[in-house]
């Protein structure tokens, strides 16, 4: 198959809700007196997502109302009204029981149940809202206005408190409407049955993933289509236990508390979301690779607002490594010598002052001559003497001397000559040169060049380029140059995503550490290979450059023949994906 780079590709599944019932209950008891008067308190509040109490997910699907250790002298005197957090009140009781007493005991109140008896004796149990007493005044601040329970009305719980968010104060008014009532109770509770809010979740990906790729994210997503708010406990919760091949190493977003565990993400909301609307996203921070496959599942659960489980599953295809890209710039040659009546150009005193090959480069390439005066910028040229966007320049702190021996080093007489002689002095600290405007995210042949004179036999200098080291020691013997001896190269020096490279120089310890120039150009570009899936592989190498993929079966044949499958790219990759026949495949880019 051929490989097409895709973003997350998610599947909502939605739960089966969860309907348990879900009890508020007040605190303290409530007494009422011999007397017409208003129980104590008046009203009794029960908070539910308010002063530090639990909240409810979605809306009321049912709600019954339970006096606890309910007691009173003359039961018919006794009336009781419950307020909503959206204003609406519903008379529960009054007129029932006639002059008998009751209790103490439980009374439960649920639509459905029987009515009460309005004279004869009423027993603990359940029953249905029942009142007798028609046109009861409530004193303040109990509302004026009010639906009341058969036979006097036609409410119910439902009618009065269906669909509504359970959210706020609920309120308890116990009045006497006569003389002779007294009585108590321990507690009054409400019991819910909820219409759990429709929560799904889906996740997205910031761009694509990349085999070694560090700080990848995407995006997590939770959403409330109601009824009602999220609430509970937990009003959601979110954990994704990541494939192997991602690496979790942060996740975060506004209102969520997040911990990473190993392979796993716990992200848990602390406040609510409205129907209709979604949490603020969650952010997934993760290192990739390696990996065997290119392709990794990832899913995510979403539990919370007694809503079930909820997953998003997706598909998340694995680019191959984000190989730098070949740069597109010439060779560039810099030598540090002595001359210091050149051009000046922001500190820098420089101009040709040699010709030639060295490590790299051709009979006739020109070189950029540079006396350092100060730690600012110099424009540098191409070895053919044309312009090239690449500044230098070093960081402060002084210590920037040009240095020259001419000692009839082995060297003398080479075209070369004044490259190993004229030196770069560190100052007994680690100093640095930084190049710029290279090709970012790019690989370049990087040779760096140490003293070779006679005052520099056995000298060390150590050369570090992205975190790499590399050392020099001159022997004071070599007529050519030599790795280890006159110079260290980085075959694969990479800049970074501004164009910046930087080299450090220093030598041991507090002891001199010098460079005489340097040369940098294009290195070629890297073919890699990695299993696609069971009996495929994936090729990729950088998509500059124009390089065409050749295949052969044998590396002491020259007939090697262009691939004529589909190359895709992305991200300035290109990549195949070829399934081998039985024995060796050699494959080479030929531009």
């Amino acid at each position: 198959m051929s490989l097409v780079w895709l973003a997350v590709l998610v599947f909502i599944s939605m739960a089966t809700s969860v309907t348990a019932q879900i009890t508020f209950k007040s605190t303290g008891s409530i007494s009422f007196s011999n007397g017409v008067a208003t129980a104590s308190p008046y009203p009794s509040l029960i908070y539910i997502g308010t002063n530090g109490a639990a909240s409810l997910p979605g809306t009321i699907q049912a709600v019954t109302v339970t006096f606890n250790n309910f007691s009173a002298k003359v039961l018919e005197d006794v009336s009781v009204m419950v307020e909503a957090p959206n204003g609406t009140a519903f008379e529960v009781m009054s007129g029932v029981g006639g002059t008998t007493t009751f209790g103490p005991s439980v009374l439960m109140l649920s639509d459905g149940a029987t009515l009460m008896s309005m004279s004869g004796f009423v027993s603990a149990g359940t029953y249905a809202p029942s009142v007798y007493s028609c046109g009861d005044i409530f004193p303040s601040p109990a509302p004026a206005v009010y639906h009341a329970a058969a036979t006097c009305g036609t409410s119910t719980f439902s009618t009065s408190f269906q669909q509504i968010n359970p959210n706020g104060t609920w309120q308890l008014f116990v009045a006497n409407q006569s003389q002779g009532a007294s009585g108590s109770m321990n507690s009054w509770q409400l019991n819910f049955t909820i219409n759990p809010p429709a929560l799904s979740v889906s996740c997205y990906p910031a761009g694509n993933f990349y085999e070694g790729e560090t700080g990848a994210q995407y995006s997590v997503v939770v959403s409330n289509a109601g009824p009602g708010p999220t609430g509970g406990s937990v009003p959601a919760m979110v954990v994704d236990t990541l494939p192997t091949g991602l690496t979790p190493t942060a996740a975060s977003g506004p209102g969520w508390n997040c911990v990473v565990s190993n392979q796993t993400v716990f992200c848990t909301a602390t406040n609510q979301t409205a129907a209709g609307t979604s949490y603020p996203t969650l952010t997934l921070t993760v290192n990739v690779g390696p990996v065997t496959l290119a392709s990794l599942t990832n899913t995510v659960t979403l539990t919370g607002s007694s809503d079930g489980t909820h997953t998003a599953t997706g598909t998340i295809t694995i680019n191959p490594p984000n190989s730098p890209n070949p740069a597109p710039n010439p060779l560039i040659d810099a030598n540090f010598n002595t001359n210091n009546s050149a051009i000046n150009d922001g500190g820098f005193i420089f101009g040709p002052t040699m010709s030639g090959a060295a490590v790299l480069g051709e009979a006739g390439d020109q070189w950029n001559g540079i006396y350092v005066s100060s730690g600012a910028g110099i424009h540098l040229s191409y070895a053919n003497g044309s312009n090239s966007p690449v500044t230098m320049a070093c960081n402060s702190g002084g210590g920037y001397n040009v240095f020259s021996y001419d000692g009839g080093t082995p060297f003398a007489g080479m075209h070369y000559e004044a490259l190993m002689e004229n030196y770069l002095y560190n100052g007994g600290v680690p100093r640095t040169i930084t190049l710029s405007g290279l090709a970012t995210n790019s690989m370049y042949d990087l040779v760096l060049y140490n003293a070779a004179d006679t005052a520099a036999v056995g000298r060390t200098t150590y050369f570090t380029v992205n975190n790499n080291t590399l050392s020099s020691t001159w022997d004071g013997a070599s007529s050519t140059l030599i790795a280890g001896t006159d110079y260290v190269e980085f075959p694969s020096a990479v800049s970074d995503g501004s164009g910046n490279l930087a080299i450090t120089w220093t030598g041991n310890g507090t002891a001199e550490g010098d460079i005489n120039g340097f040369q940098i150009q294009v290195t070629g570009p890297q073919l890699g290979i990695r299993m696609a899936e069971p009996g495929s592989a994936n090729i990729f190498w950088p998509g500059a450059g124009n390089f065409v993929l050749q295949s052969n079966t044998n590396l002491a044949s020259t007939n090697w023949s262009n691939f004529n499958g589909s190359v895709t790219t992305a991200n300035g990759t290109n990549s195949v994906t070829i399934t081998p026949a039985t024995g060796d495949v050699f494959f080479r880019l030929k531009q």
